[in-house]
């Protein structure tokens, strides 16, 4: 049975929060991100737009690399502007990481982690990439954030020259569709936002990640810095 991706059932797990979500559901396109951009540029989007799709044919990911996005894998966007930009920075740079692994535990008792600045790791192996952008509009900036998750996604599907670094939860997400994932994702954002104990986490997490930048300028290439996030 085909697992298919439905607003209805995304919106009505989800909890109702201060951001009025719009879901843009697709079984394929280019880059969510890029869709994203365009609808900021027309005017289409507004702050709470949401783009998913099951496939991209030209994902991106950070310095313009392409982001190999086959069938079966969770590709979505989330649009941010206005005030969320100006009082919540802290949350577009660790937020989307720590909701994502938090999403994770809950959903597969796994113990994923962050490797900065946009990776998720499971096993020593690449299951999420992340890229955060920037947009501006008439209305003022903008914040795309990007996220794509090797689902149930087949390792064969991967290039030969990646397939050794990426990962999949296939052989964890069993029974459990795409919906209650993504719902779940949604509500898990909304709560880190919002919430005092992940805000605490998160400057702790920005310390820390100050402390990376700092020995990674002074040329100490051996770091290998992955945090752990412990959802306890």
């Amino acid at each position: 049975m085909k697992d298919t991706l439905s607003k209805k059932q995304i919106l009505s797990h989800m909890v109702k929060t201060d951001i009025n979500y719009q879901l843009h559901i697709y079984d394929s396109i280019s880059s969510t991100n890029e869709l994203a951009k365009k609808m900021i540029y027309m005017g289409d989007a507004v702050a709470g737009s949401i783009i998913i799709a099951n496939m991209q044919t030209a994902g991106r990911g950070r310095i313009g690399r392409s982001f190999f996005s086959p069938i079966g894998g969770i590709y979505i966007s989330f649009i941010f502007s206005g005030n969320q930009i100006l009082h919540e920075e802290q949350f577009f740079l660790f937020a989307p990481c720590v909701a994502v692994c938090l999403t994770l535990e809950k959903l597969f008792d796994i113990n994923p982690k962050i490797k900065w600045p946009n990776d998720i790791i499971m096993d020593n192996k690449k299951v999420c990439g992340i890229l955060t952008e920037t947009q501006m509009s008439k209305n003022g900036d903008n914040i795309i954030i990007g996220i794509g998750v090797n689902y149930s996604t087949n390792l064969k599907s991967f290039p030969n020259d990646i397939e050794a670094i990426v990962g999949s939860l296939k052989s964890h997400v069993k029974t459990l569709s795409k919906n209650k994932f993504v719902t779940e994702l949604i509500n898990m954002l909304n709560e880190v936002r919002t919430t005092s104990e992940y805000k605490k986490r998160m400057r702790l997490l920005k310390k820390t990640f100050m402390q990376y930048l700092v020995m990674k300028k002074s040329r100490q290439k051996h770091l290998i810095f992955i945090v752990m996030v412990d959802s306890r």
